[in-house]
């Protein structure tokens, strides 16, 4: 598999030696195109740079609240319970000379599982089966001396903290952090505009997405701005549409996508993050993240208008004066905010924390994995005198604190205590029938890589 995709990588940079080859003036057609490319491969194969890695990251987390169920919801990170497992294990294969670059890097673990979980489709050609084990699996090629294009699979560019985990201050990721895209599918342009100033343009096929779910595709944007060597700003930006198209099957079983009217939810996120070293020892870092999303309808109140077709249709609009419109300017938000901080005290030791608060009132990044029996079981008036009123959706602040013992530059020893606390009760919880409104858990944690 990595002999095809490398060959796909240095077929560009070797064209031009194949051209040489046959001559400028010389027409060949692409079978012996293809014998002159795999024989300059093999003669030069030698001097091709290729650097092989690995990376393992077993994990161990105790969830205090002992639940009865296995998983942990709204993660992907640490997400089993009491038990040891592999959060991400990968090994990659990349190169980058002169005018070409790649990475290819398969992957398997726990939390592969649970980040692919959107990737379905009744779509028979496409790639649902097979993407959750790609991390990555691009090619790219230099169009100016400080400019490159790449396409295909790619890390996601919007965030501060990393999918690896060894790269992190803490062991598992922000909330923030596991509610944007980890990876993309599209086409990157990046360009050094200085040393100080760094852009980048994707077009994508959507939100941590590979097989596309309908038809318009998305735009990613990154500016990395280093005024002083120790301070770092990056502004991330996302729009697309987010509204997945119906799809039909003729009678050869081909799939093709149907548009379903106005019912466009385009998204629009910006990430803001500001990375400062204070000194060797002690380094800080900060994010703020707002997302609008287009809702696909609106509620108009039209009490006369619903009064009238209540009459005529015999419809009971009594408790609902609303009407339903097909096309919507109203936008629904979430924001977060986060806070790293990383001391090392020690030549091989740090220590690290974290705060960060998330608000997605109406669940638009966020979807509410269960509901809290005393919303669909009690009336208002019990829910009042146990202090819960309406639903708020998800809006959960936490705080973690890590405790790494770094035994090289290859290996960690990782420790993590961690607390979210919710407005409501999302969280499962020990011998009840309801949820609790916290969750505490222990991580013990060891990475390698290579």
């Amino acid at each position: 598999m990595l002999r095809f995709f490398f060959f796909f990588l240095f077929s560009i940079n070797l064209f031009s030696q194949a051209k040489k080859v046959a001559g400028d003036q010389e027409a060949y057609n692409p079978k012996e195109l293809e014998q002159i490319i795999k024989n300059e491969i093999d003669k030069s194969k030698d001097n091709i740079p290729i650097k092989f890695g690995a990376f393992i990251d077993t994990y161990y987390s105790h969830n205090l609240n002992k639940p009865k169920i296995t998983e942990r919801n709204y993660t992907t990170q640490a997400v089993r319970n009491d038990e040891v497992n592999i959060n991400l294990a990968h090994i990659d294969a990349k190169m980058e000379s002169d005018n070409v670059r790649g990475r290819v890097a398969l992957q398997f673990g726990t939390s592969v599982n649970a980040n692919y979980i959107p990737e379905t489709s009744n779509q028979k050609y496409s790639n649902q089966l097979s993407v959750r084990n790609i991390q990555e699996a691009y090619a790219g090629i230099r169009l100016g001396k400080k400019t490159w294009l790449d396409g295909g699979i790619y890390f996601g560019h919007i965030g501060f903290e990393s999918w690896i985990s060894g790269y992190n201050w803490i062991y598992t990721r922000a909330l923030v952090l596991d509610y944007v895209p980890y990876y993309s599918s599209g086409f990157r342009l990046s360009h050094d505009v200085s040393d100080k100033l760094k852009l980048q343009f994707h077009l994508m096929n959507g939100w941590s997405i590979i097989t596309d779910n309908n038809k318009n595709k998305s735009f990613g944007f990154q500016l990395s701005y280093r005024p002083i060597h120790h301070f770092l700003f990056t502004y991330n930006l996302f729009v697309g549409n987010e509204m997945p198209t119906s799809t039909a099957v003729n009678t050869l079983g081909q799939v093709s996508l149907e548009g379903r009217g106005n019912e466009r939810q385009t998204r629009y996120y910006h990430n803001f993050i500001g990375h400062y070293d204070i000194s060797e020892k002690v380094m800080i870092a900060a994010s703020f993240d707002v997302g609008f999303q287009r809702s696909p309808y609106k509620q108009d109140y039209e009490p006369i208008i619903s009064g009238i077709a209540s009459s005529t249709f015999n419809y009971n609009f009594a408790s609902s004066p609303y009407i339903q419109r097909e096309t919507s300017n109203t936008f629904k938000q979430w924001y977060n905010g986060t806070i790293w901080i990383t001391y090392k005290f020690l030549e091989n030791w740090r220590i690290s924390g974290r705060l960060e608060r998330y608000i997605d009132r109406e669940n638009i990044n966020v979807p509410q994995a269960k509901e809290s029996a005393i919303y669909s079981q009690y009336p208002y008036t019990t829910r009042k005198a146990a202090g819960y009123k309406t639903q708020n959706g998800f809006q959960v602040s936490g705080i973690s604190i890590g405790l790494d013992y770094m035994v090289s530059e290859i290996a960690l020893l990782r420790f993590e205590a961690k607390e979210l606390k919710s407005m409501d009760p999302i969280f499962d919880y020990k011998g009840s029938n309801d949820l609790s409104r916290v969750e505490r858990i222990f991580v013990t944690a060891i990475s390698v890589k290579y």
